[in-house]
């Protein structure tokens, strides 16, 4: 998992600085190909930008979320406060 920071630098540009959070080893070292943020509901998370500009609705907050990464071998279900 990656801790992810943005920044807008102007309407064409944006920079974005990225560090190792937490590592998740998965069985037989597949690589990953996607990692996405569900809530309680199942629903994936929307990007912050999406929310902002009025594309999609507001995550639902009040409660645990899980984290569901997916490989070419496997797939894992996480909850947020085990991470």
């Amino acid at each position: 998992m990656y801790d992810v920071r943005c920044c807008v630098v102007d309407c064409l540009r944006v920079y974005c600085v990225s560090l190792t959070a937490k590592e998740i080893h998965l069985k037989h070292q597949a690589p990953v190909i996607s990692i996405c943020v569900i809530d309680r509901n199942a629903v994936p998370l929307p990007a912050p930008f999406e929310v902002e500009h009025e594309c999609a609705r507001p995550p639902d907050m009040t409660s645990g979320h899980s984290v569901i990464i997916s490989s070419e071998e496997q797939l894992k279900v996480m909850a947020t406060d085990h991470i």
